[in-house]
């Protein structure tokens, strides 16, 4: 399964691993031991030392990079919160990148779509480097080692840009 991002024309094939879970712990096939994530490279500024420091107090963690202007994010906003409200053990982190991505625009963002988790702000995209994203919005599932467990997309509800399924028929 292919999904094309909505707000940008990069696309992401989902990997095999799965992430989910009646018991908020994750269950994966295989952990990326490949593309470990070494944390010491979230140290450049004192915003990346403190989401450094809370993914390796946690033993999961889902990042969720996007922009908050991307209507596909914005549409995305119902399922994370379900996700989020289902998964108590797990800890969430919105990542919101981009120049555009103002505190203003962020609040106005929290506020209106009800995210109740911690965000970040990655203006010049250095978070989302070091994590190797390239769409939005784009979840990233994390080990408290640096592991990454999944990387991809949410769900197969987007087809394309602009275009959606009726409900999506594979969960990631």
């Amino acid at each position: 399964i292919t999904f094309f991002a909505n707000c940008s024309n990069v696309q992401n094939t989902a990997p095999n691993n799965t992430f989910s879970n009646d018991t908020n712990n994750v269950s994966f096939s295989s952990l990326d031991f490949i593309n470990a994530v070494n944390f010491s490279l979230l140290k450049t500024n004192a915003n990346e030392q403190v989401l450094a420091k809370l993914l390796q107090a946690h033993p999961t963690n889902v990042l969720i990079f996007l922009n908050a202007d991307c209507p596909a994010a914005q549409k995305y906003t119902l399922t994370l919160n379900q996700l989020i409200a289902k998964h108590h053990k797990i800890k969430f982190y919105f990542v919101f990148i981009g120049k555009l991505s103002t505190q203003n625009k962020i609040a106005d963002f929290k506020n209106k779509f009800n995210i109740p988790i911690t965000s970040f702000v990655d203006p010049d995209l250095s978070i989302a480097k070091i994590f190797n994203t390239t769409t939005s919005p784009e979840v990233v599932v994390i080990n408290n080692l640096g592991y990454k467990i999944y990387q991809g997309a949410i769900d197969n509800w987007f087809v394309k840009p602009g275009r959606t399924r009726t409900q999506p028929t594979a969960q990631y």
